[in-house]
Order: structure tokens, then sequence, then C-alpha cells
């Protein structure tokens, strides 16, 4: 058994005593002292729960920073300008990986806070490499891709239009992850 469910049972049996001693004596001192061991007893419980909670969130987010550490896609898609420029698929492991593999139940966090943030961050993330996939094309170099340059005067509305769209939902992303990390790393003291 447990040091918390010992100290719960021994709360259980203080409250019962004093509980019998209210019946015996019927005064204000047995009813407060019931009532204060009643509301340690339930603080207890309550505060079972939201531990139990904070590990499983706490396992959870040490998980999320090994998929999408801030020094990986996150990163890379934070600094890369996508004005014709190349990028290298693999690059974006980390985000693909998140997206393909955190959209279940297993990989929600029990803080609703929390689940909300990871939860707008894999759609967005989920948006992005879609984005990626309809307006970038496979370059020379074996696993590379890039807006076409040749947009910049063949379609230079087309071209200005997606590489905006990348560089404002890659800063939407990097924002939305730093503020997940923030939040969890507060919510759960680590």
């Amino acid at each position: 058994m447990s040091s918390r469910k010992i100290i719960q049972l021994i709360t259980l049996i203080a409250l019962l005593i004093g509980i019998a001693w209210f019946i015996h004596k019927p005064d204000f001192e047995p009813a407060l002292t019931s009532l204060l061991i009643a509301a340690t007893l339930v603080g207890l419980i309550v505060e079972e729960k939201f531990s139990t909670i904070r590990e499983v969130d706490k396992k959870l987010f040490e998980d999320l920073k090994q998929t999408l550490p801030s020094n990986g896609s996150i990163a890379v898609i934070d600094q890369h300008n996508m004005a014709g420029w190349s990028f290298q698929w693999s690059q974006l492991d980390d985000l693909d990986n998140f997206a393909h593999n955190w959209g279940d139940a297993e990989h929600e966090f029990l803080t609703k806070k929390l689940e909300a943030k990871r939860k707008l961050l894999h759609q967005k993330v989920r948006d992005y490499l879609m984005l990626l996939a309809k307006e970038t094309f496979p370059r020379s170099n074996p696993g590379f891709s890039s807006v076409p340059e040749e947009w910049e005067i063949e379609q230079p509305e087309r071209f200005e239009r997606v590489v905006e769209q990348l560089h404002e939902q890659a800063g939407e992303i990097v924002e939305l992850h730093q503020d997940l990390f923030r939040a969890a790393r507060k919510t759960l003291k680590c």
C-alpha cells in the first residue's frame, strides 16, 4: 500500500472517530473537528487525482520533447526562406512524425489546456505539410524540393502567395510549439 493510501486511510479513521465523538457529544468542537478532517480527506483524494494526471502528462510531454524538439524541424522551418530556396524533406521528419503519430487518443494530454494546445499544433503541422506537398516540387537533387523559382517571373502572384503562406504557417507552428512547451513546463512543474 502506498504512503498516500496509508495517509488517506488514517485520515478516514480519524474522520470516523470525529463523527463518533460528535454523535456521542453533539457540540461545536467535535463538529468542527469532523468537518476539518473531512475537508482534509477530500483534499488528499483530489490532490492524488491531480498528481496522477500530472505524472501521465509529464511522461507524454517528455515523449513530445523527443518527437518534436526545438532544435529539429521546428528550427528548420523557423529559419528557412521558402522564396525559391530548396529544402530537404528529411529535415522535416520531426514534423512528419508528429503529424502522423500524434493524432490519436494515446497522445492526448489529460490536462485540457495542454491538450487544446497540442491539438491546435497538430492541426497546423498537418496543414503546413499539406501545403508543402501541394505547392513545392522536387529539385534536381534527390530529396530536395522548393517553390519553383520560375513562378517568381511566370506566376508572381502565386509565388508570392505560396511563399507568404509557408512563412506565415511556419511562424504559427513555431509560436504554438513554444507556447505548448511553456504551458507544459508551468503546468507540470518540469
